[in-house]
């Protein structure tokens, strides 16, 4: 996502609400992610749990490509 975690905890600030920040990004209640899951409740929000796995497994694929990356370039 290229964004620092620090920038990441003050874009999402305004969603404390809905949101826990530790010992890592949560959600305090199990029906926002129902919400988020039920297109007929969320509209342009939805997420369904297919698409939120698959861009989750992009994010660590593109993690683990960028490490790698990084210790070939740099192997000490």
């Amino acid at each position: 996502m290229n964004v620092s975690e620090k920038e990441l905890h003050t874009k999402l600030r305004r969603m404390r609400s809905l949101l826990k920040f530790e010992p890592h990004i949560d959600v305090h209640h199990r029906s926002f992610l129902d919400f988020l899951n039920e297109p007929s409740r969320s509209g342009g929000y939805c997420v369904s749990e297919q698409g939120g796995q698959r861009r989750y497994l992009e994010l660590v694929v593109d993690l683990i490509v960028r490490h790698v990356s990084i210790v070939i370039q740099n192997p000490h």
